[in-house]
C-alpha cells in the first residue's frame, strides 16, 4: 500500500550494471635480499626473534591477504604494504636541505625537460631495495598472535606492488606460513593489442593497460593505493583508455549514472562519487560534459545524452552565473583545480590567476564545454539551445583574444593582467579555434621551445596532445612521450601521477599512452555515434613499423604498417558489418571495406591496391 502514496523503500534493490569482480587465487613468492622463506611453505622464528621478510609481486595487485600462522602467543605482527622505494634522504647531497627535510627528493625536477628528453637524467629505480627506502610511501596492518592456528585477512582489499612483514615474538616460537590472496578488479578484458620493430611501444602500452586495469574496481578510481575515488577528471580519460583497448563501455556508463546521481542543488555535480563526504570540484562538472559526448560518440547512445541533457544545462547555467565585469567567468568557489603543478602547489593545482581574477585555462575549459554541450544539444533536438551555446562560446573566446593575447610573446596570458604563460592555455585556445592552421602549430610549438612556459603533466597532456594534432603538429608529443619511455628505465610496471615527485605509482590518467598509441599513432578511431564506423588516419612518425588490433563489438581491426625504400604500405583489414574512412596524409578521403585494405604512402603522394 505504500507505494501508493509514493514513498519508496530507503534501499531498493536494482539489477547489477556491471560484471561481478573477478577473485583469482595467488601466492608471494619473490624476496628481495636474502631469501628467509625461499621455496618453503612456511618459516619458524624463534622465541624473541625478529625477522623481515620482503616479497615483491610480478607486478602492482589489488588483493584480499591471508596470513596464517601457528603458537607465537603474543608475537606482533606488521604488513606494510607498499608501491616503491625511494631514495634515502642519507644518500642525496649534503646541500639538497630542502628535500632532505621534505623526503620527496627526486632524480629530476619537473621542469628538467633537457635531461628528460635525452635521458641523461639520473635514475633511481623503483625496486632499487638496496639503496631505497619505503618512507611515508607504505600502508600496515599490524595485529598479535593469540597463540592459536589463526589465519588473519584485512576486511578491504589491499594494493602492493612489495610487502614487507615484520615479526616480533615474545616467549613462543611463531611458524608463519607464505602469504596468499584473492587479486580482485573489474573484469577488463583488453583484447587490443599493438607492437612495433621500436620495443618501448608495446612496453608502453602494457604499462599503461596495467595501469588502467588496477585502477577499476565497483567504480572508476584516481588510484587504487590512496584514495580510491572516482573523480570525472580521472574517470573521463579513464573511459577514454578502456574504449581504445577494449570493448567495455559498461564501467563507464555506471560512472556517469553515479556523476548525476551526485548533482547538487547549485547546479555541479560531486568531485568524486559514489562516496561521504561531499566535495566539490568546480572544473571537473566540465570534465563530466567531456565524458557525456565522448560516451555518445564510441556507442550512439543518444538517450543516455537525454537523459542527462538537464545535467550539462545546469552546469553551465552554473558557469555562467559567474561571469564578472570583464565579461570572464571567475570567483567560481569550491576547488577550481587544473593540474599539479610545481607553481600551483600552494593553491593545490588552481591556477595562480583564479585567485587574481579570470583564469584564461578554465574560461577555455568552460568555452569548449559550451561547444560539447552545444554538439549535445544538436544531436538531441535542441537546436535553439546549441545556438545559444555557441554564442556564449564565442563571446568567452572574443573576451579572451581581447583581455589576455600577448603581443610581446604571441601567447595568451594566464589571465587579462597576470603575467604567466602556460602550456595548458595555449592547448585550450586551439581546441576552442581561437588558433588555427600554421598559426596554432607555431603558438604550440613555442610552449614546447620557451621555457618559462609552465608544462602539463600526466593529468593534462591529453588536451596538449588533441591540440598538437588539430593544429597539424603532432610531432611534437614525441618529446612528451619520452616521458612514460623514461619510466621503463626507472622500472615502473604502472604509470606514476605526474611524471616527478610522484606520491601515487599508479594512476589512471596517466595511462594515455595506449590512446594514443591505438587511436592517433596506428591512428584507428570510433568517435563518430555510430560504433560501425571507423575513420583511420595514423601518425607514425618516426616509427619504423607498426601491427597490432583494435577491438570492436564486430570483431577486431587488424592493421600492419611497414616502411621500405621511403615507402610507407598500410594494411588495415575491417570486420564484416563495419564501414571506415581512410583519411592519407594529403587530406584525401578513402572508403574503407570490409576484409583487407591496403594503401602506400611516397613523399605525400597516395597510392591504393
Amino acid at each position: 500500500m505504500e507505494s501508493l502514496y509514493g514513498l519508496q523503500k530507503t534501499l531498493a534493490l536494482e539489477e547489477r550494471p556491471i560484471p561481478l569482480l573477478y577473485e583469482t587465487p595467488g601466492e608471494l613468492s619473490g624476496e628481495l635480499g636474502r631469501p628467509v622463506m625461499g621455496g618453503a611453505e612456511s618459516v619458524t622464528i624463534g622465541p624473541n626473534e625478529h625477522q623481515t621478510i620482503l616479497f615483491a609481486g610480478d607486478t602492482l595487485l589489488n588483493g584480499y591477504f591471508r596470513y596464517q600462522m601457528s603458537g607465537g602467543a603474543g608475537a606482533e605482527l606488521t604488513f606494510t604494504y607498499f608501491e616503491k622505494f625511494t631514495k634515502k634522504a642519507e644518500t642525496l647531497p649534503r646541500d639538497d636541505s630542502e628535500n632532505v627535510e621534505t623526503g620527496r627528493a627526486e632524480v629530476f625536477r619537473r621542469d628538467d625537460f633537457e635531461n628528460v628528453e635525452t635521458g641523461r637524467a639520473e635514475v633511481f629505480r623503483r625496486d632499487d631495495f638496496e639503496n631505497g627506502e619505503i618512507g611515508d610511501n607504505g600502508q600496515k596492518d599490524r595485529i598479535i598472535a593469540d597463540g592459536s592456528d589463526l589465519t588473519y585477512e584485512p576486511f578491504w582489499y589491499r594494493t602492493m606492488r612489495f610487502l614487507q612483514v615484520e615479526i616480533q615474538t615474545r616467549e613462543e616460537e611463531l611458524v608463519f606460513y607464505r602469504p596468499r590472496y584473492l587479486a580482485t578488479g573489474y573484469p577488463l578484458h583488453p583484447e587490443s593489442y599493438i607492437r612495433s620493430g621500436a620495443s618501448w611501444v608495446e612496453q608502453v602500452y602494457t604499462m599503461c593497460v596495467r595501469t588502467l586495469q588496477a585502477c577499476m574496481t565497483d567504480a572508476y578510481m584516481d588510484c587504487p593505493f590512496w584514495e580510491q575515488m572516482q573523480y570525472p577528471m580521472d574517470t573521463r580519460l579513464q573511459a577514454l583508455f578502456t574504449y581504445a583497448c577494449s570493448r567495455d563501455t559498461a564501467l563507464a556508463r555506471k560512472a556517469l549514472l553515479d556523476f548525476h546521481d551526485s548533482m547538487l542543488p547549485m547546479g555541479l555535480i560531486q568531485g568524486h562519487a559514489p562516496s561521504n563526504p561531499k566535495q566539490v570540484i568546480s572544473t571537473f562538472s566540465l570534465h563530466y560534459i567531456f565524458m557525456l559526448l565522448e560516451y555518445y560518440k564510441r556507442t550512439g547512445d543518444a538517450a543516455l545524452l537525454r537523459q542527462y541533457r538537464s545535467d550539462v544545462d545546469a552546469i553551465l547555467e552554473y558557469y555562467d552565473r559567474h561571469v564578472g565585469g570583464q565579461g570572464l567567468v571567475e570567483n567560481l568557489g569550491y576547488w577550481d583545480f587544473v593540474d599539479w603543478q610545481e607553481n600551483w602547489k600552494g593553491s593545490q593545482g588552481r591556477p595562480g590567476a583564479a585567485a587574481a581574477g579570470p583564469s584564461t585555462i578554465i574560461n577555455l575549459m568552460y568555452g569548449k564545454a559550451l561547444l560539447d554541450g552545444a554538439e549535445i544539444c544538436g544531436i538531441t533536438g535542441r537546436p535553439g539551445m546549441a545556438k545559444e551555446y555557441r554564442k556564449r562560446q564565442k563571446q568567452i573566446a572574443d573576451r579572451i583574444q581581447a583581455l589576455c593575447w600577448d603581443k610581446d610573446r604571441n601567447m595568451y596570458r594566464e589571465g587579462p593582467s597576470y603575467p604567466e604563460f602556460t602550456q595548458h592555455a595555449q592547448s585550450w585556445a586551439v581546441l576552442c579555434r581561437l588558433a588555427e592552421g600554421r598559426e596554432a602549430a607555431g603558438l604550440l610549438r613555442r610552449t614546447f621551445e620557451e621555457p618559462d612556459v609552465l608544462q602539463c603533466g600526466f593529468s593534462t597532456c591529453f588536451e596538449l596532445f588533441r591540440a598538437c594534432e588539430t593544429a597539424g603538429c603532432y610531432e611534437l608529443t614525441r618529446s612528451r612521450m619520452e616521458w612514460w619511455i623514461h619510466l621503463l628505465d626507472e622500472h615502473c610496471v604502472t604509470c606514476p601521477e605526474t611524471p616527478v615527485d610522484s606520491r601515487s605509482e599508479c594512476h589512471g590518467w596517466s595511462a594515455l599512452p595506449m590512446y594514443e598509441l591505438l587511436n592517433v599513432i596506428a591512428g584507428i578511431r570510433r568517435e563518430t555515434g555510430n560504433p560501425k564506423a571507423v575513420t583511420v588516419r595514423p601518425h607514425m612518425g618516426n616509427l619504423p613499423d607498426l601491427e597490432g588490433a583494435a577491438a570492436t563489438e564486430y570483431g577486431s581491426i587488424e592493421f600492419r604498417y611497414s616502411r621500405l625504400d621511403g615507402c610507407t604500405r598500410y594494411e588495415i583489414s575491417l570486420p564484416e558489418g563495419m564501414t571506415g574512412t581512410w583519411l592519407g596524409a594529403d587530406g584525401e578521403l578513402t572508403e574503407l571495406k570490409a576484409g583487407k585494405n591496403i594503401f602506400y604512402e611516397k613523399n605525400g603522394s597516395q597510392n591504393i591496391d
